[in-house]
């Protein structure tokens, strides 16, 4: 017995693809998708007779989507879309046809999301700081899944809040003629960094013939110059460098220096994100107005019938500085944070207002010696499952141009009905659940290199 194979895209199929074959199975491939096949075997034996047999048919399926378009970091207003915990990331839809029914992100190249439809943007949580993570996405139709997006690489920033670690104290009083100075700096993640030497005088009694700004790689021991001569100017030098991760030394070489004056330096990025951690939170209560919870791991906000508590938390920002903020930056956004323990109830809606007066300390406010927070300027939180994010701009901003700093107040937003929520506080001892106010910055350039400045601010030692 032998067979002869007919197949097309017509029925009957009429084109002979294999003729006499013994065998009873046949391999053909170079298909188009989404297309009806047909085909049909007329069976022959040795005596010359032959049997038709009947006709049919297959259809191939759908093809894949096309991959998804521009993988990125979500940009919202006013906020950056990597934190220490978590990177936020959006695409756009590929080209179509075909239709796309969901997507599938990857995270190192394992499934984080499936079946995403709408919206093109996910928030990746619970990671770790100051970790580097790849993300692609694929789309998936009845065709199957596609090919992989553009890849993008994200570095959580870390817990410190720093791109750089300077690990000496970097503005002091000069009072001598002539200076070179060493200074030592930790890059954390690689970039384009800029690098400041200033010595700033009495605008009428400068005597400051040049100053030299050199950078050096490796230790001091065993230094290598990665930039000799970064330029020279009448009282200061700048220069713009892509640095990689590691340790460096400046050398701050100035001379004939003959006037009293301060020395800064300072080595920053010329946008980014400090994140920090409160100098101070705790809550106040009605129910108990004699008591003080200054100590305890959690802050509570609550409106219970006639039974009031407000949280309140202070950061470090003050008029014209703000920690891992270089001088002169320009805030473009502020957000914070607060953790919700979600073991305990929290159906309460808050509100972050700025405490205008009196100041407070941690182991000492109570209800009753606490009469601060401001109505106007309060911003709702925008939830998400555990954790409550305010948009903070205009608070920071109302602080960091001059207004005494007192911290938020966090409330109910209603202050009626039972609702309360807890959230952690800096005691808590898991230090990603802690309270955090992210601020992002821009820093243009103010003053050129060989002009007179006002001086910076000083940094409190740590």
């Amino acid at each position: 017995m032998t067979y002869d194979v007919y197949f097309g895209t017509s029925t009957p199929p009429n084109t002979l693809i294999a003729q006499n074959q013994s065998g009873t199975t046949i391999n053909r491939g170079g298909f188009s998708h989404s297309t009806t096949y047909y085909w049909r075997v007329v069976a022959k034996d040795n005596r010359g007779a032959s049997t038709n047999g009947p006709n049919w048919r297959f259809t191939t399926a759908a093809p894949p989507p096309n991959p998804p378009r521009n993988l990125r970091l979500r940009q919202r207003e006013r906020a950056d879309s990597t934190y220490w915990d978590q990177i936020t990331i959006e695409w756009d839809a590929p080209q179509i046809p075909p239709e796309v029914t969901y997507y599938t992100l990857y995270r190192n190249g394992s499934v984080i999301r499936d079946r995403l439809v709408s919206p093109l943007w996910y928030r990746d949580t619970g990671l770790n700081q100051a970790t580097l993570y790849t993300y692609y996405v694929t789309a998936n139709s009845d065709g199957g899944e596609s090919d992989r997006s553009n890849q993008i690489s994200v570095r959580t920033h870390s817990l410190a809040g720093y791109n750089v670690e300077i690990n000496q104290t970097y503005a002091e009083n000069l009072s001598f003629p002539g200076i070179s100075r060493w200074i030592n700096f930790s890059i954390v993640w690689p970039g384009e960094y800029i690098i400041e030497a200033w010595i700033t005088a009495p605008v009428s009694t400068p005597r400051l013939n040049d100053s030299y700004l050199y950078l050096f790689r490796g230790t001091r021991d065993n230094l290598y110059v990665f930039n000799d001569d970064m330029g020279g100017g009448n009282l200061g030098s700048r220069i713009s460098q892509y640095l990689e991760s590691g340790t460096y030394y400046a050398r701050i070489r100035a001379f004939n220096y003959e006037s009293t004056g301060n020395f800064w330096f300072g080595v920053y990025k010329r946008s980014g994100v400090a994140d920090l951690t409160p100098l101070a939170d705790t809550y106040i209560s009605l129910e108990t107005p004699n008591d003080n919870y200054g100590n305890l791991p959690r802050l509570y906000v609550a409106s219970l019938g006639d039974i009031e508590a407000l949280g309140l938390v202070k950061f470090d920002v003050r008029n014209g500085y703000i920690p891992g903020v270089p001088w002169r930056a320009q805030i473009t956004g502020a957000t914070l944070r607060l953790y919700v323990d979600t073991n305990l109830q929290n159906n309460a809606r808050t509100e972050a207002r700025i405490t205008r007066n009196p100041a407070w300390q941690e182991n000492t406010v109570t209800w009753n010696n606490f009469r601060g927070y401001q109505h106007s300027n309060s911003e709702n939180a925008t939830v998400y499952n555990d954790v409550r994010v305010y948009d903070v701009f205009d608070h920071v901003n109302y602080w960091y141009s001059g207004n005494a700093n007192y911290g938020f107040t966090i409330v109910d937003e209603y202050l009626l009905g039972t609702r309360r929520v807890f959230f952690y506080s800096r005691e808590w001892g898991d230090q990603r659940y802690r309270p955090r106010l992210s601020i992002s910055y821009e820093r243009p350039d103010f003053y050129q290199v060989g002009s007179n400045v006002d001086n910076p601010p000083i940094p409190a030692k740590k």
